[in-house]
């Protein structure tokens, strides 16, 4: 058997939490509300962008395409003449970093790595290490920047220097 002590308990327990869920539901009436207009709104603003696209949508293509037929031009040919009877790595290197971009990082891995390419079969051994001493010396020289040092397990990086 249950006290009226325990059933007035109760009563108040249930009428506080009946009056949060009304004030609750109040609430949710309101932002229910805010967040209707608000689709609304963005509704009508993507419909707008959509029929705007759809009018454009096939000048946008016309122009891919014109894009797409044209020829991408050819690179420019590096100066890849013969080194003579007795090639020095030195002049392979300057040929491979003047034709190399103003903006892209140059280590010692992609140097030797393009000399060899180039110029394959005229050095017996050209590696990163020859590489390496001869972009130093062109860093000391003031004709690279040193990016980044070169530490144990990663390259010195050089970028091109600023004429002045």
């Amino acid at each position: 058997m249950t006290s009226a002590y325990a059933l007035e308990e109760q009563l108040a327990f249930h009428r506080e939490e009946a009056e949060k869920h009304k004030q609750q539901e109040e609430l949710h009436r309101e932002q229910g509300s805010r967040h209707s207009a608000e689709l609304a709104r963005l509704s009508e603003q993507y419909e707008t962008f959509k029929a705007a696209l759809l009018a454009v949508g096939p000048a946008l293509r016309l122009a891919e395409d014109v894009e797409r037929q044209k020829p991408a031009p050819p690179p420019a040919p590096p100066d890849d003449r013969d080194l003579g009877p007795k090639p020095k790595p030195s002049q392979a290197v300057d040929r491979v970093l003047a034709s190399w971009p103003t903006d892209t990082p140059i280590g010692a891995r992609t140097v030797a790595a393009e000399v060899n390419r180039r110029f394959a079969g005229k050095f017996r051994r050209f590696n990163s290490r020859l590489a390496g001493t001869y972009l130093r010396r062109r860093c000391e020289a003031g004709r690279l920047q040193e990016i980044r040092e070169g530490r144990p397990f990663a390259e010195a990086l050089y970028r091109k220097a600023d004429p002045q």
